[in-house]
């Protein structure tokens, strides 16, 4: 089976009106399945909470939104900070220093969900998505 590894990036992207939300429609289309850390939960969260607090977007939405994200999450295959994955994602900033903290933890995830099932990539972050192209195969960037 196929899954659809998508970052914070992509994944908030089927929640709020952003460019790219088509390719990430497109890619859950072919694999069926999405898989992210568990990360993806609160940082998702937090870009809905920037959208509130900056006047994009009304309180009820915002509750809309959350419940629909909630919901959705349900289907997520998550998966977890493990040790192993959290020491992934410290020699993956070691070996690449543009590489931030939590974009590590994605790539580092998507490591870990590769070595049980193929998956595609998905993120609209350009450095995460340069070491991302090094280290996985069949990925997709934006």
């Amino acid at each position: 089976m196929t899954l659809a590894y998508l970052d914070t990036s992509a994944l908030a992207k089927l929640y709020v009106d952003e460019p790219g939300q088509a390719r990430v429609l497109e890619l859950i289309g072919k694999a069926g399945k999405v898989v992210s850390s568990v990360i993806a939960y609160p940082e998702a969260r937090a870009v809905f909470a920037r959208r509130r607090s900056s006047g994009e977007i009304s309180d009820a939405q915002h509750n809309q939104i959350v419940a629909d994200f909630d919901q959705d999450w349900r289907e997520v295959n998550e998966v977890d900070v493990t040790p192993a994955v959290y020491r992934r994602a410290g020699t993956l900033v070691v070996a690449h220093p543009r590489l931030r903290a939590m974009d590590a933890l994605h790539l580092a995830s998507a490591l870990e969900a590769r070595a049980h099932d193929d998956i595609r990539f998905l993120t609209f972050d350009t450095d995460l998505a340069a070491v991302a192209s090094a280290l996985l195969s069949k990925q997709e960037m934006a």
